[in-house]
């Protein structure tokens, strides 16, 4: 274990300042004590760049619908309007893919590392987007789709590990939430362009992300800290830390990595799955976090990305369905951004308890809506209420059922637990995305529109419950607090 009677200092003229402990050199740029540390934002934003091509995809089906459900040979590859069924199996078959790559993911980044997996799964998924380019069979879009959901379902594994792990403990909320600004900016971007463009141009420039993290990932993305230390490499965690932090005192660098040293001292003493399993704080986080992903799903948002023109083509508004969705998605980026804000500052558990309040209202009142114009009800001039419901919707899911599941991943449990407890989370968070996109026409046929949305709303209305009951405040707790929070 570290210790500060092991170090022995001596300070450099600044600039720069020269520790030796333990035999390791390391040097480390001196700055002002309160500067922003700019190489943790650079490395946490050019990581979350694979969140803005996760949007890209989820975003794909709502406009590509349209032109695969087109009789139009020039802009259908198909050549012949697609069915209700395979519309459903396009859509849903990327959460499958994803559901199946979180199953190994977790696992291959304890041995690889954080950044090398992510690496390594981006590799086929951009394989997956250039296939798509020539795609002109419905099995050709089912298999690229799938492959495209391994990629997504890699990064939702990894990525809320990794800024959890490198991040500092006042700004950790925040930038958990980079995730879901980038995702969310990625939404935006398809819905803004795919208007424009023919579905094989959208897909075309959909690779540019993925290419673009391929050549800048290894020189802006250190290795996480926690990943060098579990694998007893004390040199490369050291050079990594100092890589994102700005500190001018080396004893706090030396602290932080002593504190990440024994936490995985206290891990290793528990390592059979029988012991994890035992464990209390574990069996608390890990249901904590399957409730927030099982209630997040069943809110329905994917219902709303990926069939959100569609859903506001029966409206009959005033205004463009395409153009309604890009308000829709240009309102969550910004509740996005306030969320990020507030994070820190609220807490999770208040944003969440929020956040269900405005989901569960809007869903119930868009339901309304559609009930009353199955009925034979003018709701012409009421064609904006299913809009401003959405965007109600929207507002509220982007500041808490959206990105704060993802946060407490990252938080809630321990260096041993943590890649077992992702895998088990975002598999089934994307196993429940699955099972909402393949099932909502269905939902939709026997319950009807304003049935399936009132389905959602109280899936939302009991995740409240749950919220309010069961899930702990981690704002500005470390690691430590957090597992003595749960073993109560």
């Amino acid at each position: 274990m570290i210790s500060e009677k092991n170090i022995a200092s001596e300070t450099v003229y600044c600039p720069t300042t020269t520790t030796i402990k333990k035999g390791v050199r390391l040097e480390a740029q001196v700055t002002k004590e309160n500067a922003i540390n700019y190489k943790l934002y650079i490395a946490v934003f050019t990581v979350n760049i694979l969140a803005f091509a996760a949007g890209n995809a989820h975003a794909w089906p709502s406009s590509a619908m349209l032109s695969l459900k087109s009789k139009d040979t020039e802009r259908n590859p198909l050549g012949a309007p697609i069915t209700s069924s395979e519309e459903s199996w396009i859509v849903s078959f990327m959460h499958l893919g994803s559901a199946v790559a979180t199953i190994f993911a977790g696992y291959i980044s304890d041995r690889r590392g954080r950044r090398t997996t992510l690496l390594i799964f981006v590799i086929p998924w951009l394989l997956s987007h250039i296939c798509l380019i020539f795609a002109t069979t419905v099995s050709e879009f089912l298999l690229w789709r799938f492959i495209m959901g391994v990629g997504i379902g890699s990064i939702h594994a990894i990525i809320p590990i990794y800024v959890g792990e490198v991040s500092e403990i006042r700004i950790r909320g925040f930038l958990g939430n980079f995730l879901q600004i980038l995702y969310t900016l990625g939404l935006l971007f398809v819905y803004t362009i795919a208007p424009f463009i023919s579905l094989v141009g959208l897909s075309i420039i959909l690779t540019i992300p993925l290419g673009l993290c391929l050549i800048i990932f290894r020189s802006l993305v250190p290795e996480s800290p926690h990943y060098y230390v579990n694998q007893r490499n004390l040199e490369a965690a050291e050079m990594s830390l100092s890589k994102l932090r700005t500190t001018r005192d080396q004893n706090t660098l030396f602290k932080e990595l002593s504190d990440i040293e024994e936490i995985f001292e206290e891990s290793r003493n528990m390592q059979s799955m029988k012991q994890i399993l035992r464990s209390k704080s574990f069996r608390k986080g890990i249901t904590i976090s399957m409730g927030l992903m099982f209630f997040q799903q069943f809110s329905g948002v994917h219902v709303f990305i990926s069939y959100l023109e569609s859903i506001f083509a029966l409206t009959d508004g005033a205004i463009s369905s395409s153009t309604s969705s890009s308000i829709v998605i240009l309102v969550r980026l910004g509740s996005v951004l306030v969320g990020t804000c507030l994070v820190d500052i609220w807490g999770r558990k208040v944003l969440l308890i929020i956040s269900s309040t405005f989901c569960g209202s809007s869903l119930a009142t868009i339901g309304l809506f559609f009930w009353m114009k199955n009925n034979g009800v003018d709701m012409s001039i009421w064609w904006w209420l299913p809009v401003f419901s959405s965007l109600i919707y929207m507002i509220g899911f982007s500041f808490g059922l959206g990105p704060l599941p993802w946060t407490l991943l990252g938080e809630l449990f321990s260096n041993s637990t943590k890649a077992l407890a992702s895998s088990i989370s975002t598999f089934t968070a994307f196993f429940l995305s699955f099972v909402v996109t393949i099932t909502f026409r269905s939902l939709e046929h026997s319950l009807g529109l304003h049935g399936a949305f009132w389905f959602f709303a109280v899936q939302t209305v009991i995740g409240l419950i749950f919220i309010v009951f069961y899930v702990p405040e981690t704002k500005g707790k470390s690691f430590q607090e957090v597992q003595r929070m749960l073993e109560r």
